[in-house]
């Protein structure tokens, strides 16, 4: 499972909103034995989620490909 991490600042003085820090966290689910395991889907509900979610695939085959160095 990927989790996206967004820091924003706020500036609520000048109504400013900013993108601080993004980063994508990746999860495995273990079953009893240590072995992966399958976990309920999760669905995006907006746009944006969306976005993340149709583009999750690219970002999981680079992360394979920079592991074993392609």
């Amino acid at each position: 499972m990927e989790v996206v991490v967004q820091i924003r600042i706020d500036d609520v003085f000048n109504n400013k909103h900013d993108l601080a820090a993004l980063s994508y966290l990746t999860f495995v689910a273990l079953d009893d034995e240590g072995k992966p395991k399958h976990v309920p889907g999760v669905y995006p509900e907006d746009d944006v989620e969306k976005w993340f979610y149709d583009t999750a695939p690219q970002r999981v085959e680079r992360r394979k490909a920079r592991r074993i160095g392609k």
